[in-house]
């Protein structure tokens, strides 16, 4: 087989930056000690950095949000030839948009939150949509991750005023379903461990992800084995159906009613975070699997194919 050079795409200049480089740094160090041969690159620009090359290299993007999960950094590996870890360009774009994913959600048969896409440019009749989804709300940016954007909101003067005040671009406006949050890792396909989300305040956004003592975590989580299997079996199928590959990490609503309960899809994320407060490690942790075993084996499959094009 041909050396390679292990190359981790991170940082960038969006908002998820400071997870991306906390992230990269934390995956380099596994590469660096496993393999040896990595460099670490932070993204400048919407371009590869130098020293990709088709025969020697493979990328490990780390890289959150915008030109690194919608597929844009990935149909230009796909150009140049070089195989990197992860989804694809076509199910990056599918999962950037958090409409797109409840709409091939709901294909697939799985429950999605009610809810509608907003631009406060658009001529949306506002009373009529609200209306539907009672006086509590969560809105959040259509593309983008790390719960940068996500606001709750409760009151309808409330919920009116900041809809009307939004900054230009798409959002996506959802009834707020009350109930446990759970997430999962998918690896080539298969579901791990169950994660509950617990936030302090009672809302997980972005300060109560990435803030140390604001959140506990339960994982495994506390349900019972038919719960966990239907988790399990929504993470998988959402996997397939937005045609994800090597690893992911999707997000569910888990209601309870007495003795009936429903799973709710939230996202699904092709590149998730791998720092120490990330979800995949911890996901990937109940079923068995530390730090670096996690590393390996979402590396492993893009070193298969890299031997597969250079045998």
């Amino acid at each position: 087989m041909k050396e390679l050079n292990i190359i981790i795409l991170y940082g960038g200049e969006g908002g998820e930056r400071e997870v991306s480089l906390r992230s990269g740094e934390a995956v380099h160090r596994v590469i660096q000690k496993c393999w040896g041969s990595t460099n670490l690159v932070d993204m400048k620009g919407l371009r590869l950095p130098d020293g990709v090359r088709e025969d020697n290299t493979i990328i490990f993007p780390v890289f959150h949000g915008g030109f690194g999960e919608d597929g844009r950094l990935q149909d230009l590996l796909d150009k140049e030839g070089v195989v990197y870890a992860g989804s694809c360009a076509r199910a990056s774009r599918n999962c950037i948009s958090k409409t797109t994913t409840k709409d091939l959600g709901i294909a697939a048969g799985l429950k999605v939150i009610p809810g509608f896409c907003y631009n406060p440019l658009d001529d949306v009749d506002l009373d009529f949509e609200l209306g539907k989804l009672g006086d509590e709300i969560v809105v959040k940016p259509v593309e983008g991750g790390s719960s940068v954007g996500l606001q709750f909101l409760k009151g309808k003067k409330k919920i009116r005023s900041r809809l009307e005040n939004l900054p230009h671009g798409d959002w996506i406006v959802e009834k707020r379903v009350l109930g446990r949050e759970m997430s999962v890792g998918i690896l080539n396909g298969r579901a791990l461990g169950i994660v509950e989300i617990l936030p302090k305040s009672g809302q997980y956004d972005y300060e109560h992800k990435y803030s140390n003592g604001m959140t506990d975590y339960n994982y495994p989580a506390e349900i019972t084995q038919k719960m966990h299997e239907a988790i399990s079996s929504a993470a998988e199928s959402i996997f397939r159906a937005c045609s994800c590959r090597d690893f992911a990490r999707a997000d569910f609503i888990l209601k309870e009613n007495g003795k009936r309960w429903e799973v709710f899809l939230l996202e699904i994320n092709t590149i998730p975070g791998m720092t120490e407060n990330s979800l995949l490690p911890m996901s990937a942790e109940c079923a068995g699997r530390g730090f670096e075993e996690l590393v390996g084996e979402m590396l492993a499959p893009a070193i298969e194919r890299f031997q597969r094009k250079w045998a």
